[in-house]
């Protein structure tokens, strides 16, 4: 029931959309005239089903804190409506809130959000890591062999998808989501004092 345990594993969640080994993300293929084809892809050495794993599991943690802060919050003699509260005035959190339902259920049959969201546009991205202000990435390949040395410097693979409403059109990325949800909770713990020690 602490709720510093708690987030730290949220942050924990969080920290498995970035892949720091590039490396295995790289295929090297070879032309018909034998001649090595260097590509990048997220595709090819991805597991759709891992990264929905990973993107649903932070989702869970994200929309569990409400249920967690509704309980520390009655324990502080309040009123746990206030946290709905709190959550009905964040665009982000109804988002998590209904792509968890939608998960746990298969089928909205209404949408806190109004929007009816899913996830779109799933897949891998080379971003700089947060926090980074620039980063590079390079790889050496031996064009006769095909082998390759790549090195990177605040560049991380990073899971990336759109949130949709039901006709399609984006409402936030991904990362906006998970960010501004986030910030909505650390508000919610320091202005009501959630935090035990």
């Amino acid at each position: 029931d602490n709720i510093k345990d708690r987030m730290e594993r949220v942050y924990l969640s969080i920290g498995q959309r970035f892949d720091e080994n590039i490396e295995k993300h790289i295929n090297i293929k070879h032309k018909k005239d034998g001649k090595p084809l260097l590509t990048i892809s997220f595709e090819e050495k991805d597991n759709k089903a891992e990264v929905y794993n990973i993107i649903f599991v932070i989702i869970a943690h994200i929309a569990k804190l409400k249920d967690h802060l509704k309980y520390l919050y009655v324990l502080k003699e309040g009123d746990p409506q206030v946290i709905e509260n709190e959550v009905d005035s964040s665009d982000y959190l109804k988002l998590v809130i209904d792509l968890d339902n939608k998960e746990k259920h298969h089928n909205l049959k209404r949408s806190r959000s109004g929007k009816f969201p899913y996830l779109d546009e799933i897949g891998r991205a080379l971003t700089v890591k947060q926090g980074n202000e620039k980063g590079s990435f390079t790889i050496n390949v031996n064009l006769s062999t095909g082998e390759y040395v790549a090195e990177s410097d605040g560049t991380v693979i990073t899971i990336t998808a759109e949130v949709k409403d039901d006709k399609g059109m984006k409402i936030c990325s991904l990362d906006d989501l998970i960010n501004k949800s986030i910030e909505k909770w650390e508000e919610v713990i320091k202005k009501y004092n959630l935090i035990q020690n």
